[in-house]
């Protein structure tokens, strides 16, 4: 992906690209963000953001991503360590990971340097009173981000006022730890040790003058959320807590990790922003195959059809077919070097070609239920009426359940440039979530490599959400893909498609009206007006 590639302004299909190229699986949809370890949910995302809200969906899919990779996440189920142990672990453990996956990914370097100065620079100036869990946390950071020096230089300064044998016993641990810090058990282990070396010096430091503590913690209200990581105003203080408090503290008292930030802020922003955009999630369904006689009839009208669009579904390829001064330098003409032949290369030129790929999205919503029957008809012989022209063709149906607070499901009936053995239809239930359809499909067309890239819909009705449909198809549109429909017994399309839609009351009117809507919309208007 470049700068300039639509899919980066595009958040539901950039955290797709990033899941995919991460090995992970990427889901959107609902109103919260978390990862059960083997895939990262986000909530419902607005097509486009601003860059600094793009920059956090993309550094807490990394960071999620780094975890799911390198993270051994069974390792604390089995230590079982304590809350202080835990937390010193995490901020460890979040450091080594994003290492390593911007050592197999080094785009991540720059997306978690950029994330890190976000948090931790843009945050004010006030210091948690667990002063010396800020000083471990910059001194961490601060090994990928030397911006983050000198507020840690300043954390450092307190830190020794306070107690001033801590940082000579903790630094020779976070040397060794940034020379060698294999795995997670390697971090949980340097976390003991630096946990040994707290309560090794809160042994001989004299207590704090008490504090009346409250059910939240000792200063009177919960330390969960770290509002400010920057740097202290005016000289040292005592602190208000003891390490002994640190000691003894519960997680609900310990500052909030990076992630549970990151994943706070990601969902405090997507409320400020309205609405978002989910994507349908794969369901499969039971398939069952179209009657002789309906088969029959497809045979028939998509041998018609075949031939009549592969004239109009063509694109142009650059194909090098002649020598030339200039171009792709040629092998083959190496020897033009000793007799004195300029013509070493190769060059492009533009020649007719079918470089074409088509996703049919097949409405089976329980509207559709007595038009299933004509949909699954119409759709494969426009399926095999492309194949037989060369074209690859994928076919999905898509729906949600009948309660509308389940996920939207899409269920793939055929793949691009997979042998169709059987002409198969699932049944029609559910509701109608085009968007959320869409939004799937788009995500799987911009891994195709073919020029033009086509999605036709075939639906009887209105979407669900027709704000999120209309967004989908805008989105699509964007990045260069063409969206068309054809209405079953409908023509209620003219609103999400205008121009590009055509309407079927039963078999024999598919060939024509699909020539009308290739020859009036899909077909390049060069070509056309030729």
């Amino acid at each position: 992906m470049t700068k300039t590639d639509p899919v980066l302004g595009c958040l539901p299909l950039l955290a797709d690209v990033l899941g995919r190229s991460y090995g992970v699986t990427v889901e959107i949809g609902g109103d919260d963000a978390f990862t059960d370890g083997q895939t990262i949910r986000l909530p419902a995302l607005p097509a486009t953001a601003d860059p600094d809200f793009l920059g956090l969906v993309r550094g807490y899919i990394d960071h999620e991503a780094a975890h799911i990779r390198h993270t051994d996440l069974a390792l604390l189920a089995t230590e079982n360590p304590n809350p202080l142990e835990k937390h010193i672990w995490n901020t460890f453990e979040d450091w080594r990971v994003e290492r390593e996956l911007a050592r197999l990914f080094p785009g991540c370097a720059t997306n978690f340097h950029w994330l890190i100065q976000k948090m931790f620079l843009e945050q004010g100036d006030e210091v948690t009173l667990f002063a010396v869990l800020d000083w471990l946390l910059y001194t961490v950071r601060s090994w990928a981000v030397p911006e983050l020096i000198p507020d840690r230089e300043k954390l450092a300064e307190r830190v020794k006022a306070l107690w001033p044998g801590l940082i000579p016993r903790i630094d020779p641990i976070l040397e060794a730890m940034m020379i060698s810090c294999p795995d997670s058990r390697a971090c949980l282990d340097y976390a003991r040790q630096v946990v040994i070396c707290i309560r090794d010096v809160a042994g001989a430091t004299p207590m704090a003058k008490p504090e009346k503590k409250s059910e939240d913690g000792p200063s009177g209200k919960s330390q969960k959320t770290r509002k400010g990581k920057g740097t202290p105003k005016g000289p040292p203080i005592a602190d208000s807590r003891d390490l002994r408090d640190l000691l003894s503290a519960s997680e609900s008292q310990l500052p909030e990790d990076l992630g549970a930030e990151l994943r706070r802020n990601l969902v405090e922003g997507i409320k400020a922003l309205g609405h978002g955009s989910a994507v349908a999630k794969v369901m499969e369904k039971a398939l069952h195959s179209l009657d002789p006689g309906a088969k029959r009839e497809v045979d028939a009208v998509a041998a018609g059809l075949s031939a009549r669009l592969h004239g109009l579904l063509q694109s142009t390829k650059l194909v090098r077919v002649r020598p030339s001064r200039r171009g792709v330098l040629d092998p083959h003409r190496l020897y033009g070097i000793a007799v004195g032949e300029p013509k070493l290369f190769l060059s492009r030129q533009r020649k007719p070609g079918i470089d074409t790929t088509v996703h049919l999205l097949l409405d089976t919503s329980g509207s559709m239920r007595k038009r299933i029957d004509l949909a699954g008809q119409c759709c494969w012989a426009v399926a095999q009426a492309l194949i037989r022209a060369g074209i690859p063709v994928a076919i999905t149906a898509f729906a949600g359940r009948s309660d509308p607070s389940n996920a939207a499901s899409v269920t793939p009936i055929l793949k691009p440039g997979q042998q169709v053995r059987e002409l198969g239809m699932v049944d029609a239930i559910g509701n109608t979530p085009l968007g959320e359809a869409l939004w799937w499909v788009l995500q799987r067309l911009v891994q195709r490599r073919e020029e033009r890239k086509l999605v036709i819909v075939l639906t009887d009705g209105v979407p669900d959400d027709p704000a999120a449909a209309k967004e989908a198809i805008a989105a699509a549109r964007r990045m260069g893909v063409e969206v068309y429909g054809i209405g079953i017994n409908a023509r209620h399309l003219d609103e999400l498609m205008p121009g590009a839609n055509v309407a079927v009351d039963n078999l024999a009117e598919l060939p024509n009206a699909t020539f009308t809507l290739v020859g009036g919309a899909v077909l390049p208007k060069a070509q056309r007006a030729g």
